[in-house]
């Protein structure tokens, strides 16, 4: 197959994202590099190191529990660019590996093993929803420790079971639309863009860059990251009652305050949450025989 060149388009930057911020803004500084060096003579200026991400991704079976990789920034469907570029993860992709996990009779539990600040709004509630229709059939849970955040904790709180060591960071319940206002630059360079849409749109056009936000146009943006954000907490509350509202301010933590909190359910390390899954599987082949 042919590899994608193209870099990460900027337009799906101005979508809301579940991630948190400084790794946006990082996909954002890389992305601007690729881009100049896209147009440059000279193709080694500033490029960001390749990342694996997750391409093709595979479980690995430790005595019947299938170990799920998400590791990266998570997007619904990224180019080949983007995934060896950029690190991202194909939330497909991750979610076929989840089927094909409950599908193997060789497994009796999943443990998604997630290392990933969050990633695009667009299919993430599916994901999840295919962790909690997996979690229905074999348990499944999450281990982290580095980081879960946002939209990787959206998925990884649909199972069983949340686990991070000590200094991991999971969290960050939440939505943001970022949005760079770039007329002040524009009028510098002597340039402005008029953006010019029908009547019965006033909408249409929203964020296009050289523009600055009006008030009927903020106001929308405000209402998209609210609907998705609400959205977010419905799904963690309903898989997690005993989550603490305070717990959900878009912030992370770490170990203890996130145990205090609901946010997690165990302080352990890899193996730990392996073993913690395989004795989930008999817990529950037990109560079905």
């Amino acid at each position: 197959m042919k590899k994608s060149k193209s870099p990460l388009p900027y337009g799906r930057f101005f979508e809301p994202w579940f991630i948190l911020p400084h790794a946006f803004n990082a996909m954002i500084a890389s992305a601007a590099v690729a881009t100049l060096k896209s147009v440059l003579p000279f193709s080694n200026v500033g490029a960001p190191p390749n990342s694996p991400g997750n391409d093709d991704p595979d479980y690995e079976n430790d005595g019947g529990c299938a170990i799920c990789p998400i590791k990266g920034v998570m997007t619904l469907r990224p180019s080949d660019m983007e995934k060896s570029h950029y690190g991202e993860v194909c939330m497909q992709e991750v979610g076929d590996m989840i089927d094909a996990a409950v599908a193997d009779p060789r497994v009796s539990s999943i443990l998604l093993d997630i290392e990933s600040p969050g990633g695009t709004v667009v299919g993430t509630p599916e994901l999840a929803a295919r962790v909690a229709a997996a979690n229905e059939k074999k348990p499944v849970g999450s281990f982290t420790d580095t980081m879960m955040g946002s939209a990787a904790y959206y998925v990884g709180s649909q199972g069983e079971m949340v686990m991070a060591t000590p200094s991991a960071y999971v969290g960050s319940i939440g939505t943001i639309i970022n949005f760079t206002d770039l007329s002040g630059l524009y009028s510098k360079l002597g340039m402005k863009m008029d953006v010019i849409h029908n009547d019965d749109s006033p909408l249409k056009g929203t964020g296009v860059p050289g523009t600055s936000l009006n008030a009927d146009q903020r106001a929308y943006l405000t209402d998209m990251v609210n609907h998705s954000a609400e959205m977010f907490k419905d799904t963690v509350r309903a898989a997690r009652p005993q989550i603490k509202e305070n717990a959900m301010l878009g912030h992370v933590m770490s170990g203890q305050p996130a145990l205090n909190m609901g946010l997690i359910d165990q302080i352990t390390n890899r193996a730990g949450a392996i073993s913690a899954m395989q004795a989930l599987a008999r817990t529950r082949n037990a109560k079905l025989r």
